[in-house]
């Protein structure tokens, strides 16, 4: 040392803390504030032998979050078009794959999620809105109640169940008997012929996400030779 006493400040511990020196330039800070909450703490370490050109003081400093594990927040996800949402958290717990049009799960405050956005093959991943912005992967601090909005585009024009299809002859070729083919209400480029001897519904007028009936679908043609169809707000041009 050179020079003075050492601490030469005195600077005070906050309540309840206490720092232990080992004596071999490390030490040990320990502390359990009595509140939930956001601290940042400052640590100043001094080497003497660097006193004279200056490099003698290195400060660092951290910020730590306080909660209690008890406490839980929830995390609600609104999706948009045809995709699923799949999260990851830190600590590990209950991972959320989500490909309806909304879900949720509570975590644990302080917990760190981080969701990803995976649309289906011929579909495109359009981005984040509320806790999250921008295409990229979304971390979400869970220090209160969240809400992210995912968006996909909807490549599929049919569907069956929850089963997407890019044309109605695909959905067709596809369906048993008793199934309810629904179909986004456009002008369809597309004609189609009915040749299984099955019994299926044409539902049309559904909106982008085929989820509410909502206007009128309209075919190019529609021949039947084989099985019934029943037809729901669906023309032909």
């Amino acid at each position: 040392m050179v020079g003075g006493t050492w601490p030469d400040t005195t600077t005070e511990l906050p309540a309840g803390a206490a720092f232990t020196d080992h004596g071999d330039g490390k030490g040990a800070f320990r502390w359990t504030p009595d509140a939930t909450g956001f601290y940042t703490v400052s640590f100043l370490a001094r080497d003497f032998t660097g006193r004279r050109d200056g490099t003698w003081n290195t400060v660092q400093t951290a910020t730590y979050q306080v909660f209690d594990p008890q406490e839980s927040n929830l995390l609600t996800l609104a999706v948009q078009g045809v995709g699923t949402v799949h999260s990851s958290t830190i600590p590990t717990t209950t991972d959320i794959n989500c490909s309806g049009s909304s879900c949720s799960a509570a975590y644990a405050t302080g917990t760190l999620v981080t969701l990803s956005a995976i649309p289906v093959a011929e579909g495109t991943f359009i981005g984040w809105s509320g806790a999250c912005s921008g295409t990229g992967s979304c971390e979400v601090p869970m220090n209160q109640t969240q809400d992210v909005g995912v968006e996909f585009t909807n490549p599929y024009f049919a569907q069956i169940g929850t089963t997407g299809f890019t044309t109605l002859g695909a959905a067709y070729a596809a369906a048993a008997s008793g199934s309810t083919i629904k179909v986004q209400g456009k002008v369809m480029n597309e004609s189609l012929l009915v040749n299984r001897n099955i019994a299926i519904i044409l539902a049309g007028g559904y909106d982008s996400a085929l989820n509410t009936q909502e206007g009128y679908t309209t075919l190019q043609q529609l021949t039947v030779t084989a099985g019934t169809v029943t037809v729901d707000r669906l023309g032909i041009q």
